[in-house]
């Protein structure tokens, strides 16, 4: 079928449920007389009868039909295909065999493919250089949705059908299409721009390689987890880097700085995507500079899934050898395990990037529908894969135990895992065993019903999956190049709170400046939570910073272990953009094809020039995205102090509890004269919960600019049908209030108008979120108080018991994640290091009982009563403002007097007893 039917908004579809059942999806009214279903060789079947139900006709047929045939449904000149549903799928077409693809027994291949809604399917074979054909063959069908032929040497004319290549010619509703086997083990090398529309599949003898095994990883329990991301592009093409040319951009490439990484003490390499992508030319591998046409530019992340088994020819040193990319990618995995990490690749099972590379080989079987039959876009990256459909599920699992047991991957990030069900999430843990690490994103965003989507506040439990912790993330560093608790954003202190708690849920701390909101506090156990920084989409932690703060380099790097710090003494698991160690920036480059997604500040320092840094760098040239490593010297001591955090967390089972209940009791907040708890809490279900009679904002520290002035409101207060733009910025604005010379202005909305608030417009439901403006329908924001794209937040939470709020203007996007507080500027916790004994191997345990850590976002030095701890006060210093490890520091500037230590300013302190 054409892709622009698949693209087309649907009023009516036809579905197959049974041999004699079909349901007709549509509000048209439409009497039995007018239908009649035909199959795709038109011989007419009649209907026995008809149900109405709500939006849905049932039609029941007189005899049985073949399902092995296509049908459609003609209501006078019109012609409804119809599409197998999930449930006929499921009961007539579910093939478990794990022998799909083409598989060689001895000299022959045996060569499965499963395609129901196909009527003939026809191979192709080419010789070694993927264009002269040599052979084709129909295959047979058979039972269950497979076609199948075995294939000789002698039958194709050829001494061995090693590294020849195939295609697949798929007739099903009356067109005939050229499509990709999904189960091939290599492909031709391939180019977007080519004429052929799908590279070739090729056959492909396992038994010439030498397979990998996983690699059992010294760990000292799951939480051990130190994950570093990184982009085998980005890490070997810095021109400056000495490895042969040939060699840069690839596998081998990549080899070569393994043991950099290592250095550093992590336990896995997380690969951003390496199975087969889209939209790189996979011959072109010369470093893509910001002089190049932006037309030229030959980059990608790898977001733009093509093919789940076959490895990406763009890393290969050889495209066109299909062996070549999968020895390749061996020795890398070989060469990890050798240097003591695990490795973690990234897939992309949530959408595929082109409509024929799968459902041309099998229409209506591999893509998301609603009940009228419309394709699902909601990941906002391509079609979304039916994950529910069994054999959608088969062709996951099947792949993913491909670069298990063959490849030696030791784990998986599921990129968009919220587009993923329970049932494959949990079939998926069952399959690929305990050992395998299982982690993704999982937003709170999905296009399945919710109760079954995998997401952050509905994670399958028997699955022992991780998610992505974004909360902590805004709260630790800031949303974009909004300030975070490090920068200055006092308010975030709720939130970072509970990123350090590991966002377990169900446990009461005694105090009421930890967040309590679910997205925040989602975790069962600290396992659940991925604590991180940074990430491949958005800035660098060096970019979030140089653009949030002014300052000297030595001051944005004091800020940048600041942040290290905090993220290395929360709980849970933890995931590092690589390049954080060497201050990775990713500079806008003149040629950039989305140069609106790069931003400047009044606070930024250039970087070669250029004071633009790019957020969304998924097809910018080499220029912004490689790893540049004459950066490394200079950035010698955020390496060092790093790599010191690193063996400090493995070294204190404190920083890593294992179990919540070991949190509960073994981590407590203490609290100085400054730090004072909030107002009670109304305790809302919703923003439109009927106890909330009526919302009162108050604002404080409003800046100068607007004292004694009329002020209005953009943002979710505005209603879908007052403004259905997502801007909420309309010009017939009712909502103001004048702000007074000492910096204060209130507006209250009554129940009428919360009932009318667009939550979730501008991101999570769980908070109202806002901007003051000077003009309605224009953003003249007082840029004192807000960034460029940053606005207010409340948390649902955060509201009082009277219906109150208050949001303090001296914050950039002042969040309100908690009851009203006067902000603090430490965050100061003890941690009980003897509840658990739980430590790699390869690691020497700190013979520590109690663990202090202060940190410290002020300007000013800090200092603490130690008498707030129990017992004696004869710390020793693991961890200041320049150094950290697992010898006490004999020369460091925090010092302890008698009952004081005194902290340095932008520093995390840590300290044994």
């Amino acid at each position: 079928m054409a892709n622009t039917f698949l693209r087309q908004q649907h009023d009516i579809f036809l579905w197959i449920d049974s041999p004699k059942k079909f349901f007709l999806n549509t509000k048209r009214h439409i009497s039995i007389e007018q239908m009649k279903i035909y199959d795709h060789e038109n011989r007419n079947y009649q209907i026995e009868s008809m149900e109405s139900g709500h939006d849905k006709l049932t039609i029941n047929m007189l005899d049985k039909i073949d399902l092995n045939k296509n049908y459609y449904l003609k209501i006078g000149e019109e012609k409804i295909w119809g599409y197998l549903s999930l449930l006929a799928i499921e009961n007539y077409f579910a093939y478990n065999m794990p022998d799909l693809g083409a598989r060689f027994k001895g000299q022959e291949v045996s060569l499965k493919f499963w395609s129901p809604p196909a009527t003939l399917v026809k191979i192709n074979i080419f010789k070694k250089d993927a264009q002269t054909k040599i052979f084709e063959k129909v295959l047979s069908r058979r039972e269950k949705g497979i076609w199948y032929c075995k294939l000789t040497p002698q039958m194709v004319g050829v001494n061995s059908l090693d590294n020849l290549y195939y295609t697949l010619e798929v007739t099903s509703y009356q067109v005939t299409q050229t499509v990709l086997d999904p189960y091939a083990l290599s492909l031709s090398a391939f180019a977007p721009d080519m004429d052929e529309r799908v590279p070739k599949a090729a056959f492909i003898d396992l038994s010439q390689l030498k397979k990998n095994r996983p690699k059992k990883i010294a760990m000292g329990g799951k939480c051990d987890f130190i994950g570093y991301e990184a982009h085998i592009r980005d890490f070997t093409i810095d021109q400056n880097l000495e490895i042969p040319t040939q060699l840069k951009g690839t596998f081998k490439g990549f080899e070569k700085v393994v043991a950099r990484i290592a250095k550093l003490g992590v336990t896995h390499i997380q690969l951003m995507p390496v199975q087969n992508f889209f939209t790189v030319k996979e011959h072109l591998k010369d470093y893509q500079n910001e002089i190049i046409p932006t037309e030229d530019i030959n980059y990608n992340w790898g977001y733009d899934p093509q093919h789940y088994f076959a490895l990406e020819g763009w890393y290969s040193t050889n495209p066109s050898d299909p062996y070549q990319r999968i020895s390749e990618f061996l020795d890398l995995v070989d060469t990890i395990h050798k240097n003591k990490m695990g490795v973690i690749i990234d897939v992309v099972y949530n959408h595929i990037f082109e409509f024929a590379k799968l459902e041309e080989g099998a229409p209506g079987c591999y893509l998301r529908r609603d009940h009228l039959g419309n394709v699902s876009f909601q990941t906002g990256a391509g079609p979304s894969l039916e994950s529910r459909n069994i054999m959608v599920r088969k062709l996951i699992i099947e792949s993913l135990l491909y670069y298990k047991n063959f490849l030696g991957v030791d784990g998986f990030r599921f990129d968009l895992m919220n587009f993923l069900d329970h049932q494959t999430m949990n079939e998926i843990r069952q399959q690929l065993g305990k050992e395998t690490l299982l982690y993704g994103e999982a937003w709170n965003f999905t296009d399945l019903p919710p109760e079954i989507a995998t997401t952050k506040n509905n994670l399958p439990a028997v699955a022992d999956l991780s998610a992505f912790n974004d909360s902590s993330r805004d709260a630790y560093t800031g949303r974009m190049h909004a300030q975070g608790f490090v920068q200055g954003a006092l308010g975030n202190a709720f939130q970072v709170r509970a990123g350090i708690i590991g966002a377990i849920q169900n446990h009461y701390f005694e105090d009421d400046q930890v967040a309590q909101d679910s997205y925040m506090r989602y975790a069962q156990s600290p396992s659940e939570t991925i604590n991180y920084l940074t990430i491949h989409d958005g800035f660098t932690l060096w970019d979030k910073i140089n653009l949030s703060v002014k300052g000297e380099v030595a001051h944005r790097k004091r800020l940048v272990k600041n942040a290290l710090g905090l993220l290395f003494t929360s709980q849970g698991k933890i995931i590092l953009e690589g390049g954080t160690e060497m201050g990775r920036s990713k500079p806008l480059a003149a040629n950039d094809p989305h140069p609106n997604r790069a931003h400047t500040s009044d606070f930024a320092d250039a970087e070669n020039h250029i004071v633009y840094f790019h957020e969304n760098t998924y097809m910018s040239p080499d220029f912004t995205n490689m790893i540049n490593w004459t950066r490394a010297f200079d950035f010698m001591d955020i390496s060092d102090y790093l790599a010191g955090l690193i063996k400090l967390r493995r070294s204190l089972s404190a920083l890593r509890f294992e179990n919540a209940r070991s949190i509960q009791h073994g981590l407590s907040f203490i609290y100085g004269n400054n730090m004072v708890a909030g107002d009670k809490k109304a305790g809302l279900s919703s923003f439109h919960d009927k106890k909330l009679e009526s919302l009162k904002l108050q604002f404080i520290n409003a800046p100068k600019s607007i004292h004694n002035k009329l002020v209005y409101l953009a943002g979710e207060i505005h209603s879908f049908d007052d403004y259905p733009s997502p801007l909420k910025n309309p010009l017939n604005n009712r909502f103001n209030f004048l702000v007074n010379d000492n910096g204060v202005g209130e507006i209250v909305f009554s129940r009428e108008d919360i009932e009318q608030f667009d939550l979730a417009s501008w991101g999570d439901n769980q908070k109202l979120q806002f901007k003051i403006i000077l003009t309605p329908g224009q953003w003249d924001f007082p840029r004192e108080s807000y960034t460029e794209f940053g606005h207010n937040s409340v948390a649902l939470s955060s509201v009082t018991n009277d219906g109150g709020a208050v949001i303090d203007l001296s914050v950039i996007d002042f969040g309100l994640g908690n009851s009203w507080h006067q902000p603090a500027a430490q965050i100061v916790y003890l941690l009980d290091n003897s509840l658990e004994n739980n430590y790699a191997s390869s690691i020497e345990p700190l013979d520590y009982k109690k663990i202090l850590v202060i940190h410290n976002v002020s300007s000013d030095k800090y200092t603490m009563d130690l008498n707030q701890v129990e017992g004696p006060t004869n710390f020793d210093i693991l961890a200041d403002d320049q150094e950290a490890g697992v010898i006490a520091l004999q020369n460091s500037a925090v010092k302890i007097s008698g009952n004081l230590v005194t902290v340095l300013p932008h520093s995390t302190t840590i300290l044994g007893r």
